[in-house]
């Protein structure tokens, strides 16, 4: 079983295009920090903007008024890591204290791609491209983890395997990791929006409820 496993990393590993796309991994890898610093200043440096045009005497009425709205969503961006409208936030929240901790603020963040705010009603769509890209998605992930587990694991046990093939295996190993735990990511907004959709049923349920035992309140006086 080992030396089939060997054998299958030893196959894998071969392609000029794969090696190529290792190091480029490597290469974020190790810049990433930087990257993440340069789109954090980019949004603090957003944020200072915005507080100095509100200082200026000049911005009064709607524009101060949208300025205002605009600040107030970037902090909201800053906390959370996502940008709504005011109407759009405030409902998102009193969905989330509705829910009484039942789903964690993490799902509602996630699931913001499948939400819709329409005529002041708030609702969760799941469509079919969105079915059928977390499928792909999570196959995408299990064939990534299944093909970089002999990569990893059993690249030691190629006969006569010198220093440099071994690092390079390995390498793949994780470029192919790398994009299982990617593919795995783009399933969690859906798997989200489902918990965030009972959530919603659950509070609707609830309210509608609610209005009976108030109906049947009235009458009774």
């Amino acid at each position: 079983m080992k030396d089939l496993l060997a054998k299958l990393s030893e196959s894998l590993s071969n392609g000029e295009f794969l090696t190529s796309a290792a190091f480029a991994c490597i290469l974020f890898l190790v810049n990433y920090k930087k990257i993440l610093v340069f789109f954090e200043y980019r949004k603090k440096n957003r944020v200072a903007n915005l507080v100095e045009a509100l200082k200026c005497d000049q911005i009064t009425g709607l524009t101060k008024s949208h300025l205002e709205e605009e600040l107030a969503a970037e902090h909201f961006k800053l906390s959370t890591g996502i940008r709504l409208d005011k109407e759009f936030r405030e409902e998102l929240i009193k969905a989330y204290r509705d829910a009484n901790g039942a789903v964690r603020f993490d799902h509602y963040k996630r699931a913001v791609p499948h939400m819709l705010y329409e005529n002041k009603i708030f609702s969760v769509h799941i469509g079919w491209f969105d079915w059928g890209s977390a499928i792909v998605n999570g196959l995408c992930c299990l064939v990534m983890v299944v093909l970089g587990f002999p990569l990893l694991f059993f690249s030691y046990f190629i006969e006569g395997i010198t220093l440099i093939p071994l690092l390079e295996r390995l390498i793949m190993g994780v470029v192919f990791w790398i994009i299982a735990i990617f593919s795995f990511y783009q399933v969690l907004p859906v798997i989200s929006a489902r918990h965030v959709d009972g959530a919603l049923g659950k509070r609707e349920s609830k309210g509608d409820e609610e209005e009976q035992n108030h109906e049947y309140e009235g009458l009774a006086s």
